[in-house]
């Protein structure tokens, strides 16, 4: 209810989850309902089947042409044709769940869904700016501190 009416208001939320099961335990049949609301899903990789279930299916099918052609000789030779119109998932479940890591699906409604390779942060060029003991390129060592720097500033305000 509350995303309903903040969306009608051009508010955005943004939700995060491992799985739609999360939401599902927490707010029960309501669940599809905050599903409903969300313009753009953003799936970087998981291993909940329900949930890739649920992504494949919002992916949506794409329609496959099949045509079949029979011919017989013999005594009494025959030739057919048949044209069968079959509807497939783009992706299924089970290639969802084999998804490389380095790839993401975006859904937005209203367009296509698109699959790509995450972004790298590691290539971006203030990469080096993060604290991280990871990270060889870091030019810092210690995290920016918050607290440190407010009773700081109170102290030069006094002075």
């Amino acid at each position: 209810e509350t995303i309903a009416v903040t969306r009608s208001r051009n508010i955005g939320i943004t939700i995060i989850l491992q799985s739609m099961s999360q939401l599902e335990s927490k707010y029960d049949k309501k669940a599809q309902t905050i599903v409903d609301c969300c313009d753009s899903t953003l799936f970087l990789g998981g291993k909940s089947n329900s949930t890739n279930k649920e992504i494949a299916e919002m992916i949506g099918k794409q329609t496959i042409n099949q045509l079949t052609y029979n011919e017989s000789t013999g005594q009494s030779s025959s030739a057919s044709k048949n044209m069968q119109i079959q509807g497939r998932d783009l992706i299924d479940a089970a290639e969802i769940a084999k998804m490389s890591r380095r790839k993401a699906i975006l859904l937005i409604a209203g367009t296509n869904p698109l699959m790509d390779d995450k972004y790298d942060p590691h290539s971006h060029k203030r990469y080096c700016y993060i604290v991280d003991k990871r990270n060889p390129k870091r030019l810092h060592d210690q995290s920016f501190d918050f607290k440190a720097y407010m009773r700081e500033a109170e102290a030069h305000k006094g002075a």
